[in-house]
């Protein structure tokens, strides 16, 4: 799996190869768009698929399913004096950094990536891995439009 932060040329090259095999087996024209394909066979875009992994990996993380060297990069913000309705929400410590390879690490993507998640999903607590993924297929459900040519 290649995480969410890495360079999009690596994406590029497997998703040429995913849509041309796509295109062999559906019996469909080279210059047919890959959202058509995904329509046609009624799947989700790799981007959003990958997003998707990413986003079970980062939860496993936090349940604490997944081996420590990783789970020390996943530390819960901690309530401040104030209260504030963001308390309620399960958000996660995103470190600062100064460059863009400090981005692309896990220690800022993983608690990065969750709290956006958070703005949709908005859990309170934690709740089972195979939930999650039924909260997780929700959200990528509503937003499975081709947004290629916006």
């Amino acid at each position: 799996m290649l995480p969410p932060s890495s360079r999009t040329a690596s994406y590029q090259h497997l998703d040429t190869v995913y849509h041309g095999a796509l295109r062999f087996v559906t019996n469909f024209k080279t210059l047919t768009h890959h959202c058509s394909l995904y329509a046609q066979v009624g799947w989700f875009a790799l981007s959003t698929r990958r997003l998707h992994h990413w986003h079970i990996l980062i939860y496993k993380t936090i349940l604490g399913v997944l081996p420590s060297y990783l789970q020390k990069y996943v530390i819960r913000k901690s309530t401040g004096t104030y209260q504030l309705r963001s308390e309620d929400l399960f958000l996660l410590t995103v470190p600062k950094v100064r460059t863009e390879l400090g981005k692309r690490a896990f220690s800022y993507a993983a608690p990065f990536a969750w709290n956006q998640l958070q703005n949709e999903l908005k859990l309170k607590e934690l709740v089972s891995i195979n939930r999650f993924k039924s909260l997780l297929n929700d959200v990528e459900a509503g937003s499975s439009v081709c947004t290629c040519f916006v």
